[in-house]
């Protein structure tokens, strides 16, 4: 590549990550997340997550063994909380959760031969009224969505079996 492009890249890859970054604070700024129902949600995964070890839950609570539309997000934070306390693993799912939506509107931009410097329009659709309201489950789709159209885009234009499984995959997931 030649030193021009190569700036161009290093000046993409700089800006992205400096909006990334600064779309991800407030999510780290303060000790109470600005979500509608953030405590409810964290007590029901203190429950999920203390519920082997604490007679008292077992007694009040039953465990469920269901599909439930906040799963995937209860089950994300759980696993990350055995690693940190319950709150900073929400934290990193969130971010996880926003950051995965730029990454993945920047495959679907790639596999649709778009501009890159496009994805930086998604940036400020971050913190939307479903992130407030805390539909995590469904802002955690959203990328799911994002990569199986760039996946899909990929395998109508140069069919493979390995492209298809990844379709089939990512179709699977959601």
């Amino acid at each position: 590549t030649t030193t021009a492009s190569r700036r161009a890249d290093y000046a993409f890859w700089g800006v992205f990550a400096v909006l990334v970054l600064l779309a991800l604070w407030p999510v780290w700024a303060t000790d109470l997340l600005p979500v509608v129902d953030a405590g409810s949600h964290l007590q029901l995964i203190r429950i999920m997550h203390e519920y082997a070890d604490s007679a008292l839950l077992q007694k009040h609570f039953v465990r469920v063994h269901a599909v439930v539309p906040y799963l995937t997000y209860y089950k994300a934070v759980d696993w990350v909380a055995c690693l940190t306390d319950l709150e900073r693993a929400n934290r990193i799912v969130l971010s996880l959760c926003l950051a995965a939506l730029p990454v993945s509107a920047l495959s679907l931009l790639r596999a649709a031969g778009r501009s890159r410097w496009l994805v930086l329009a998604v940036l400020p659709w971050l913190l939307n009224p479903d992130f407030f309201m805390g539909f995590f489950n469904f802002l955690m789709s959203i990328p799911l969505f994002l990569w199986l159209l760039a996946h899909h885009l990929r395998l109508l234009q140069r069919p493979t079996l390995l492209r298809a499984v990844v379709v089939a995959a990512l179709l699977g997931v959601m």
